[in-house]
């Protein structure tokens, strides 16, 4: 056989293929980032459930005070308009000669007095309506009417508020939602331990030209399939240092829960107390301004008798005044004490 020579011959291989790969078993992982994921979704709606309970129990609250406001204000005017008659009395009594001119300047004195109240609740209640256009972002001049009545449940159940408050409040379902992603971190911070198997498939064309050997061309079409397993044997103890942090994380937010749990149950006990005790105050102070009314009512007939002085008139007129200004503030504070708790049992907004 003679020799070849195959100085300067030269090869060519070319090729092209198409590969995918699937994680078969992964110590779970992907299962628990994808829970990881949804339970950063339920997260995000809490939050944004919270937030929004606490604009609304924000625009309830200052609304009540801007009905409170009001009341107050109608007060001072009903004041205002009595001491206009009584000033009207007296002045009428003067110019009959059955009254002195100190009588007549006592009643302007009171009139006076009141006007200065009149005018302090009418700026009261212009503020008050700035700060709730302010919370809905209007303009602060906007003017609005509101119902005269502070209105409020005078039925509510503690008990029932609890077991409301345990299962709806938004911000403990808060805490625990952040506490179970906390565990599904450790889940996936264990999995690292594991071994992953994972499937291969190639599908692809390959060439080769030769211009010398014993094979001058070859070629192959076709899939090829494996399966590969991956072990981690040492990483620094990294996947340690990684699980004992995610069981701390776990702990804490464990400790958080049951403390936020107590907490709410404290807050809730304390404004239910406060609810309460403005249900018998507002019924007590009911009884009080009706036997002030019915004072004031006496001591005008008294007065046109001869048996009574105007003095007498002012201290009644005052009595009634008072009453009723207490009353409004036992109804505010009742009302923002309900909706305290319904901010707390998550029923303020359904």
């Amino acid at each position: 056989i003679e020799p070849v020579d195959v100085r300067g011959a030269g090869s060519l291989l070319f090729g092209a293929s198409i590969d995918a790969s699937y994680v078969i078993f992964g110590g779970f992982r992907n299962q628990y980032q994808y829970e990881l994921l949804e339970g950063n979704s339920a997260l995000s709606s809490l939050e944004t459930r919270a937030k929004l309970e606490n604009i609304v129990f924000q625009v309830q609250s200052v609304y009540a005070s801007v009905q409170a406001a009001a009341a107050l204000e109608k007060t001072a005017g009903n004041a205002v308009r009595v001491s206009v008659e009584r000033l009207s009395r007296t002045q009428e009594a003067l110019r009959l000669g059955t009254g002195t001119s100190l009588t007549m300047m006592e009643a302007e004195a009171a009139l006076k007095q009141d006007s200065v109240r009149l005018a302090a609740a009418q700026q009261s209640t212009r503020i008050q309506k700035r700060r709730l256009n302010r919370i809905l972002q209007r303009d602060p001049e906007i003017d609005f009417s509101v119902e005269e009545e502070i209105s409020f449940d005078n039925a509510l159940d503690l008990e029932l508020l609890e077991q409301s408050a345990l299962a709806n409040n938004a911000q403990l379902n808060l805490v625990r939602r952040q506490v179970e992603n906390t565990r599904i971190s450790e889940k996936i911070a264990k999995a690292a331990v594991w071994p992953s198997v994972s499937a291969n498939l190639s599908y692809g064309y390959n060439r080769q030209d030769n211009d010398a050997g014993l094979i001058v061309s070859q070629s192959a079409l076709g899939p090829v399939g494996g399966l590969s397993l991956a072990f981690p044997i040492f990483d620094g103890g990294m996947r340690n240092i990684q699980i004992q942090n995610a069981r701390l994380a776990l702990e804490s937010g464990e400790m958080t829960l049951s403390d936020q749990e107590l907490q709410i149950r404290t807050d809730l006990a304390n404004a239910f107390d406060q609810y309460q005790i403005a249900l018998e105050q507002i019924d007590r102070e009911m009884s009080n301004v009706r036997l002030a009314e019915t004072v004031l009512e006496r001591t005008r007939q008294l007065i046109e008798l001869g048996q009574l002085s105007q003095l007498d008139f002012r201290t009644a007129q005052l009595n009634l005044q008072r009453s009723r200004d207490v009353l409004v503030q036992y109804r505010l504070t009742a009302r923002q004490a309900e909706l305290e708790l319904m901010l707390l049992s998550g029923t303020l907004v359904q």
